[in-house]
């Protein structure tokens, strides 16, 4: 090539804008017939070169794989490995793209899919998902029948493919039923997308006996098919979760002894229990002594607009569950002067409380009201977590409303504080909890924000420093905030950050700011970036509306009304 290359008369031109004439042309092609076929020999004999190392390293990578560790592994560490991989992925019976963990490692190989298969444990965590129609549906086509036919049909195969292959293990089932409105006079299609729905829930009847954990979303029509169940088939069940569905009223109001669900609260397994809707604990049998986890957060009339659970009511259920280690309850202040129930818990290490009001408002004797609620609650020596929310603040509370936090000496890692309180008692408090590890300070007043910020900012080597364990705080005010809010907030992260472990204060890891707008200041996102730097964890999230020059993400989950971490839909991305 490099001899033709040097004969060639047209190597000078080029790179050039040279044009040949007609016999320049000939001349040049018949220069470039040999070059040419030597060109195509090349790429024949690469061809037969890369289909060559294809197969040699198929037949390599085919044999390498023999040597592959996890081939040695007998079919016990196998399941053991199937179960942590599935612990750790969501299970669930919907329809989506990837298929659940256990479906996935089936169809790896024989070997693999005989292991998954004769493992009942991989098979006991069922989530079955029935939706409803869109809200703004009236009628029902032939077609979009027959597409819920076919999708409940598929659903109850696989339904029944879970539960035979679980064998006799326990079960944790979680059943999620949106409701299906009347559709005006085509109460055919009305009633058989109903059917259609219980027919599907009703396969997990025969194995109540198996039945560990339960949570069940469902309308009201469907609760009948519970009936059935007798209190010795479900001695099993551990946990019960009974939530209200979407554009539902009440799925389960009034529960009592009799009601098709009464029997769930009968089992003397019971240890967990939620309600997200209103029930007279009166009229159930539930062994409140042997609860462990409580989570009450009962139906909201909209006529009247607040919780139908009275305080009075909490407290005395609150008083007869005194093993409780996890407690969330929702309630409302009584106008009404009333006796209250003590509560000592000795056990208790996490507690949530919201408060709201019958009128909408805190008068002044809704302020006395819940300093009775407060000290109410006499012992909590375990206590770890204490989260409080309270729905309207109209009047200041300039006193601590919970002195079980202090009086039972307790060793609190997490505080989260939502009511409208003035700072001094707030600042306090904080100064009894040495082992306050997070701190969250949810839609305060902006005077007491201020101060308790600077309160917990050292101003000096021999000053106290409040909060010496203090590694994450969450700062939440949808009203916004000011610069100086700004300033002080930035001049605490700098400070707690830069403090030296050797004088026993925990350097601060996280910072998240929630509000409706992003920073007034310009120059924060450079804060921002030099706060990371030095390795704190910072976020500012704020109102899509109030920003729309920074970048954000969304997210369609709904809020848990006892999550007290409050993330954001939008937030600045450092």
């Amino acid at each position: 090539m490099l001899e033709i290359n040097a004969d060639s008369p047209f190597i000078v031109h080029t790179g050039s804008n040279f044009a040949p004439s007609l016999a320049e042309a000939r001349a040049i092609r018949e220069l470039l017939e040999e070059p040419l076929h030597t060109l195509e020999c090349l790429d024949a004999q690469i061809a037969n070169l890369q289909t060559s190392r294809r197969e040699l390293a198929a037949l390599v990578d085919g044999h390498l794989a023999f040597l592959s560790p996890i081939r040695r592994v007998n079919s016990d560490v196998l399941r053991i490995i199937f179960l942590f991989y599935c612990e750790a992925q969501e299970v669930s019976l919907q329809e989506r793209l990837i298929p659940e963990p256990p479906l996935l490692l089936a169809s790896v190989c024989h070997l693999w899919r005989i292991t998954a298969c004769t493992t009942p444990l991989l098979w006991s965590n069922i989530d079955v998902s029935v939706s409803g129609l869109p809200e703004d549906r009236t009628s029902v086509s032939m077609p979009s029948l027959e597409r819920y036919y076919a999708t409940i049909i598929g659903k109850e195969q696989r339904l029944k493919q879970w539960l035979e292959r679980s064998g006799q293990v326990p079960l944790v089932l979680s059943i999620y039923v949106s409701p299906f409105p009347s559709i005006g006079s085509e109460s055919y299609q009305w009633a058989l997308f109903r059917f259609l729905q219980s027919s599907l829930v009703a396969h997990i009847l025969p194995h109540s006996s198996r039945w560990y954990s339960l949570t069940l979303s469902a309308p009201s029509y469907l609760t009948p098919i519970f009936g059935g169940i007798q209190p010795e088939e479900i001695r099993l069940l551990h946990g019960l979760k009974l939530l209200t569905p979407r554009n539902e009223d009440s799925a389960f109001s009034g529960i009592q002894t009799n009601h098709p669900l009464g029997v769930l609260f009968e089992s003397a397994s019971l240890r967990t229990l939620t309600v997200r809707d209103h029930f007279h604990h009166s009229n159930v049998q539930i062994q409140w002594s042997l609860l462990t986890e409580l989570e009450l957060y009962p139906h909201f009339v909209p006529a009247r607009g607040h919780a139908t659970l009275s305080d009075i009511q909490a407290l005395q259920i609150l008083s007869l569950a005194a093993s409780l280690r996890v407690c969330r309850v929702a309630f409302t202040l009584s106008a009404r002067s009333g006796p209250l129930k003590e509560c000592v818990f000795p056990k208790l290490q996490e507690i949530t409380l919201i408060i709201d009001t019958e009128d909408g408002v805190l008068p002044p004797q809704g302020r006395a009201r819940l300093n009775d609620v407060g000290r109410a609650i006499v012992s909590t020596p375990q206590l770890k977590s204490f989260s409080v929310r309270i729905g309207h603040r109209v009047h200041y509370v300039t006193f601590w409303p919970f002195p079980c936090l202090v009086s039972s000496e307790c060793s609190l890692e997490r505080l989260d504080l939502d009511l409208p309180i003035s700072a001094p008692p707030v600042v306090n408090i904080l100064r009894s909890l040495p082992n306050l590890t997070s701190l969250g300070l949810h839609f305060l007043p902006i005077p007491t924000l201020k101060a308790i910020v600077t309160a917990l900012t050292p101003t000096g080597a021999c000053a106290e420093t409040i909060c010496p364990r203090l590694a994450a705080v969450v700062v939440a005010n949808w009203r916004g905030m000011d610069t100086e809010v700004e300033e002080r907030l930035m001049t605490f992260a700098w400070t707690r950050c830069n403090i030296d472990g050797a004088s026993g204060t925990t350097r601060l890891r996280k910072l998240s700011v929630r509000s409706t707008e992003p920073p007034k200041d310009s120059d924060i996102l450079g804060c921002f970036l030099s706060l990371r730097n030095h390795g704190i964890t910072i976020d500012w999230g704020y109102d899509r509306k109030a920003a729309k020059e920074f970048t954000y993400s969304t997210g369609a989950r709904e809020r848990d009304p006892f999550d007290t971490d409050l993330s954001t839909q939008y937030q600045i991305e450092v």
